[in-house]
């Protein structure tokens, strides 16, 4: 059974599309990974999951809790040492603390 379920998700940045209907679950006990290119919508898919951000169109079902509950079930490992520019000093200890 999936704790977490994406169906059609899309999310823009005024004209900039950065989530093109994104689809997948994440099944309880998996270890699951976002990889991709600079760009490719890591960022902004997991803050959407943790609710820091809102999505356009899709849907999103917990089966687990609360998209804050998750916080302390993730780990979020960036290339490089960095500090989101959009968030309060707040807001990046929040997002990258469990």
């Amino acid at each position: 059974m999936p704790i977490i379920s994406l169906k059609n998700v899309s999310k823009s940045y005024g004209t900039k599309k950065v989530l093109d209907d994104v689809t997948f679950d994440i099944e309880k006990g998996a270890i699951f990974g976002l990889l991709g290119s600079n760009g490719a919508g890591k960022s902004t898919l997991t803050k959407i999951l943790l609710g820091f951000e809102d999505y356009a169109i899709g849907k999103i079902k917990y089966y687990d809790g609360k998209p804050t509950d998750l916080k302390s079930k993730i780990a979020v490992v960036p290339q490089n040492i960095a500090a989101y520019l959009d968030f309060t000093v707040q807001q990046n200890m929040d997002f990258l603390r469990p």
